[in-house]
C-alpha cells in the first residue's frame, strides 16, 4: 500500500465500502476477502489488482493528455476516417509540426 501511495494513488480510494476506525489494510482485506479467511485468494487478489491497474492508467491518461513523447498538443488541423492531426509543439527547439494521430486498431491495412 505504501507504494501505491508513493505513486500518487490514494488507497483509500480502493476500498467501497472504508468503515470508520478501521485501517486502509484492513478495510481492504474485509471487502475482498469473500471467503473471510484473513486473506485473499488469488482470484480475489487479481479483483484487487485489476482496480489498482486502472488506478494507474487513469492516472497515466491524465499525466500525458496533451503530450506525445516531447511534443505538447495544441490545436486540431484536421481529421479524417481514423485519424486527428493536431499542431504539436517540440519541447526541446518550440518549433512547430504537424501531428498525425492514428486511432488503435486501424494500422492493419498501412
Amino acid at each position: 500500500l505504501k507504494a501505491l501511495e508513493q505513486d500518487g494513488i490514494q488507497t483509500k480510494n480502493l476500498s467501497f465500502e472504508k468503515k470508520e476506525g478501521m485501517s486502509v489494510a484492513q478495510s481492504l482485506l474485509d471487502e475482498y476477502d469473500h471467503d473471510k479467511t484473513g486473506f485473499v485468494t488469488k482470484a480475489e487478489f487479481m479483483v484487487l489488482a485489476d482496480l489498482i491497474m486502472r488506478h494507474y492508467e487513469a492516472q497515466s491518461t491524465q499525466k500525458n493528455k496533451g503530450r506525445i513523447g516531447k511534443y505538447v498538443l495544441q490545436r486540431k488541423l484536421g481529421v479524417g476516417s481514423n485519424s486527428v492531426v493536431r499542431v504539436g509543439v517540440d519541447q526541446e527547439t518550440g518549433k512547430k509540426y504537424a501531428i498525425k494521430i492514428i486511432k488503435r486498431g486501424d494500422v492493419s491495412d498501412m
